[in-house]
């Protein structure tokens, strides 16, 4: 059950072309974004984000204007074959309203429990900043040609943070970002 301050990161998934499955409505009444299975499969090939964990923040700090995870490691998925490299990006996509100046930080790692080859050698991108004016796709994971291949898994920070104002305390909120994954080496 959501704490009356809680917050949440709701991600959706976009890619062309795509299935992402319609929006249900959770038991408190608010819309919930459905799990979205995104994919690009050429002869036998396959690049795609196979799975996607909300990132639900708690009451941490609440009242500072900022809270932390509440959920334990939540993790992106990729499955790559085309072993040409890919870089994985997100944006702000929407909040509800009322939630002022939100502004995720976070940073990504590579799950090497999982399996798969870690990407271009590396076991952690940099530290990302998420905010209203991320409005064009911005890279949070990058993948060299030969690297980040097969079924491989991301974990979000444990550090993750999303501030907001501090007007924005008081009831749920959910900020929605988009993510892409693109074919190419990293740069």
């Amino acid at each position: 059950m959501k704490k009356a301050l809680g917050l949440l990161v709701v991600a959706s998934c976009l890619i062309v072309p795509s299935a992402v499955s319609a929006a249900s409505v959770d038991d408190s009444g608010r819309a919930a974004e459905n799990d979205a299975k995104i994919s690009f499969e050429s002869a036998g090939k396959v690049l795609r984000i196979t799975s996607l964990d909300d990132l639900e923040f708690g009451t941490k700090d609440a009242s500072a204007g900022s809270a932390g995870l509440e959920v334990t490691n939540p993790t992106i998925g990729v499955e790559d074959t085309f072993e040409a490299g890919w870089h994985l990006q997100v944006k702000y996509k929407t909040k509800t309203s009322g939630l002022i100046t939100p502004s995720l930080s976070t940073q990504l790692s590579f799950d090497t429990d999982f399996g798969g080859v870690a990407p271009s050698g590396n076991d952690q991108a940099p530290a990302l900043m998420i905010t209203e004016a991320t409005n064009t796709f911005t890279n949070a994971m990058s993948a060299g040609e030969g690297t980040g291949m097969g079924s491989t898994r991301y974990l979000f920070s444990e550090s993750s943070t999303l501030s907001f104002g501090a007007s924005s305390t008081g009831a749920n909120q959910s900020m929605t970002l988009a993510w892409n994954l693109a074919s190419g080496p990293a740069d």
